[in-house]
């Protein structure tokens, strides 16, 4: 099975997507204070499975909240990220 952000997607308007997307937001910020961007995998554990930790990134991207600074060819959870100014 392939990771297809817009299959994910309606997820996050679940109640548990949007548990989890709050969730990630405050991750994110933690992680951006430390160190100025994160790693895709680190937020893994914060989210019911991987792919919903995933989809929560790829909106985020989606409504320009952070941005992902590492290239097409890397694997999905070794994306780098930053917050978006």
């Amino acid at each position: 099975m392939v990771y297809e952000y817009k299959e994910h997607r309606p997820r996050i308007f679940t109640e548990l997507g949007v548990k989890v997307l709050v969730k990630i937001i405050r991750k994110i910020d933690s992680m951006v204070e430390t160190s100025g961007a994160f790693v895709e995998h680190k937020l893994y554990g914060t989210a019911a499975d991987s792919w919903l930790a995933s989809t929560c990134l790829d909106y985020l991207v989606e409504i320009e909240e952070i941005e992902r600074v590492s290239d097409d060819k890397t694997f999905l959870q070794n994306r780098v990220f930053v917050k978006k100014e």
